[in-house]
């Protein structure tokens, strides 16, 4: 997988600039009736440079099964197995003081006692938000 960095944008605006948006699917094979959206993909063995030889066009759905290979697939099932007990976290529910009202056993325990949205909660987490449901929280 390709991280998303500044190289990658600028080949990207590169491609757009020069042989414009992705507009059709260059897959033989698609079967796809009335499709929206395309978009440029690395040829499978080619570098990722600008050079429009290393690129083809494909609609969203032909894309993801085109970049999808083996190692990839292992990569899921090796991380479909690990336990995933990691992932909950305690959750502390503050008055506005900033007391501690409660501790909850994650996010979605913690939404589904306050009747408070999981994405309000989670703003608050992330800084992206003071409250939410009334109440301050915190990890």
């Amino acid at each position: 997988m390709i991280k998303i960095t500044s190289e990658y944008m600028n080949i990207h605006q590169w491609l757009k600039r020069h042989h414009g948006k992705a507009s059709r699917c260059e897959n033989e094979n698609c079967k796809k009736g009335k499709i929206k959206r395309f978009e440029w993909a690395l040829l499978k063995g080619k570098d990722y440079k600008k050079d429009k030889n290393n690129f083809i066009q494909l609609c969203s759905s032909c894309h993801i099964h085109y970049d999808f290979t083996e190692e990839k697939r292992k990569k899921m099932s090796i991380a479909a197995r690990k336990p995933r007990l990691h992932m909950r976290k305690k959750i502390n529910q503050l008055d506005k003081d900033g007391n501690l009202i409660k501790s909850h056993d994650g996010i979605g325990v913690a939404s589904k006692v306050t009747n408070t949205p999981r994405t309000a909660i989670s703003n608050v987490l992330r800084g992206r938000a003071k409250t939410a449901g009334g109440y301050k929280w915190s990890l």
